[in-house]
């Protein structure tokens, strides 16, 4: 005996259509408050894949750090910035040479794909991004996920991995390798400066120095490096 159907043809369709495409399809036939409630729905649930992306990510990085130790995790962030931001970042900014506001139109656009709580200020020295919290790094931290029950890894010894900080979350170390460690290796400068949070109440600030020139020498030297 047939079944009745749960969902019908064009209900099917519909559900595996993307969210942005269906409100093209609401503003193009005059239904402005169905594109409306449709386009608020598009970052729920991305969000929610990003934030199980992460939270699988740092339990790889938890796995690495403690069966295999601090030296694998570098050399896992080293890979990272080589397949991801070498040709992406860096060698573009040494050939293509963009200026600052085109470099942090580009932060902003990552950073708002990212998911955190940001926003954006501008001195006579520097812009500056206030991540509160960003949306890896810093989430983890406002959840605990570095207490029970997920313990997650810190990093024991203050080392260029971790700004020379003891105690230092995992996940953030990243930041001291591809932000830092390898762009002042590639670029002369770090990219952008990074200062992870002290504490989980903490904000995560980046600095884009108008003059590179500028950049302050301590924030070489937390990573081992010289100006």
């Amino acid at each position: 005996m047939e079944r009745e159907r749960i969902f019908s043809r064009e209900e099917l369709e519909e559900m595996a259509k993307p969210l942005s495409e269906r409100a093209i399809e609401a503003i193009n036939r005059g239904d402005l408050q169905g594109a409306k409630d449709l386009i608020k729905k598009i970052p729920l649930g991305d969000e929610m894949l990003h934030h199980a992306y992460l939270n699988w990510l740092a339990i790889l990085i938890s796995h690495i750090g403690e069966n295999l130790g601090e030296e694998a995790l570098y050399r896992v962030y080293r890979r990272l910035g080589e397949i991801e931001f070498e040709e992406q970042i860096w060698n573009k900014i040494k050939t293509q040479k963009p200026g600052i506001k085109q470099i942090v139109n580009g932060a902003a656009r990552l950073m708002r794909s990212h998911f955190g709580r940001f926003k954006v200020e501008e001195d006579d020295e520097k812009i500056t991004f206030i991540n509160d919290p960003c949306g890896s790094g810093g989430t983890l931290l406002r959840e605990n996920a570095y207490e029970p029950p997920k313990n997650y890894w810190k990093i024991k010894k203050a080392q260029p991995l971790t700004f020379s900080r003891e105690n230092f979350p995992s996940y953030c170390a990243h930041c001291a390798v591809v932000h830092t460690l390898m762009p002042i290796e590639r670029l002369g400068y770090p990219h952008p400066v990074v200062v992870p949070p002290q504490k989980p109440s903490d904000p995560c600030i980046h600095y884009f120095y108008k003059d590179l020139k500028s950049i302050p020498k301590e924030y070489y030297e937390r990573v081992g490096k010289s100006k």
